[in-house]
């Protein structure tokens, strides 16, 4: 007999399909009702996502879970707890000016948009050390610097960003840490002249 955690991973994924980065949580941080009447909550996305990876903290990940945008765990396949650690080593990396630890915690590939909007790609992390300095600018170490799990916002299927998207946050797959995916530094000057850099 099936266990009910794994009846309701399978009702949720043949309601919502399944595909990258975090599709299998589509629509299910409004809670809005699969096709077959089945609500699904935070809650039936924690559970999911727990099912993935042992939670270390699960009452910080249910007390957080819910953020700008909806649902950390519905919208990204990730937690709260994942969401703090790897923004508490962004902000200890940007305080030393650690550029290896984050390009470490770099997606590859990652996209770098400049201040002029001109968009780069850095297929991998060793091609993203040669650029490390430019592309962690000051006013992306000062987002990092100031990142708080309050701060973020969620994106359904597309991760969690930063200060109107100067960084962007994905998962690799589910219940997996955060990882770096965009900088845009187009987008720091905006933030900054909005007060939210």
């Amino acid at each position: 007999m099936a266990s009910p955690l794994a009846v309701l991973a399978l009702l949720v994924l043949a309601g919502c399909g399944q595909a990258p980065q975090g599709d299998q949580f589509a629509g299910m941080a409004s809670g809005s009702p699969s096709p077959d009447r089945i609500s699904v909550t935070p809650d039936s996305c924690l559970l999911l996502v727990w099912d993935a990876a042992r939670p270390q903290d699960a009452a910080f990940d249910k007390a957080n879970d819910i953020v700008e945008g909806g649902s950390i765990s519905c919208a990204t396949g990730s937690t709260a707890g994942q969401f703090e650690q790897t923004l508490s080593s962004a902000r200890q990396a940007a305080d030393t000016q650690d550029m290896a630890s984050l390009v470490a915690m770099s997606a590859e590939p990652l996209l770098y948009i400049d201040a002029r909007g001109e968009r780069h790609e850095y297929p991998d992390r060793n091609a993203l050390s040669v650029d490390a300095a430019s592309v962690f600018a000051p006013e992306i170490l000062t987002v990092f610097r100031t990142a708080q799990l309050t701060d973020l916002t969620v994106a359904p299927q597309d991760g969690a960003f930063l200060a109107l998207g100067t960084v962007w946050l994905s998962v690799p797959a589910t219940g997996a840490a955060p990882q770096i995916r965009t900088i845009n530094l187009q987008a720091a000057a905006e933030a900054e002249a909005q007060g939210e850099g």
